[in-house]
């Protein structure tokens, strides 16, 4: 188990990962329904799944600039206990 310890790349890493991650799906899950409903329309349906890569492949630099800003839009305060926690046992 310690060897996996040293392989983690750290709270910061592991919180770009997830936001990209949850933001393609998203995005994906999103144009496939909305071309889905377009069947008629080739054009438009093809737009939307081009448009919908393009946002994929730009979300890795959304997420780090919201990451670096320390802005937020939603809050999920799943790694800051641990980060409470950790803070709390090192306090004299």
């Amino acid at each position: 188990m310690s060897d996996f310890v040293n392989w983690y790349p750290g709270h910061h890493v592991a919180r770009f990962v997830v936001i990209v991650a949850a933001a393609v799906a998203v995005v994906s899950v999103v144009a496939l329904i909305v071309s889905w409903r377009l069947k008629r329309y080739p054009a438009v349906r093809h737009w939307v799944l081009l448009s919908a890569l393009l946002c994929g492949l730009a979300s890795p630099v959304f997420a780090a600039a919201f990451l670096r800003s320390e802005i937020s839009l939603v809050t999920l305060p799943l790694l800051a206990a641990l980060e409470m926690e950790s803070a709390a046992g090192m306090a004299p």
